[in-house]
């Protein structure tokens, strides 16, 4: 998979978000959440 530009450098080289930018900020579900660095559940 290929990362955006954002997203390579949230996670891996540990930038961060602009504030409240993220579309999941409210998200109360329950879930299974994939991390999308290592394809790793948590």
């Amino acid at each position: 998979m290929k990362l955006t530009p954002l997203q390579y450098k949230v996670t891996r080289e540990n930038g961060t978000e602009p504030p409240f930018a993220n579309d999941y900020r409210d998200n109360k579900h329950p879930g299974i959440y994939i991390d999308i660095h290592l394809s790793f559940p948590f």
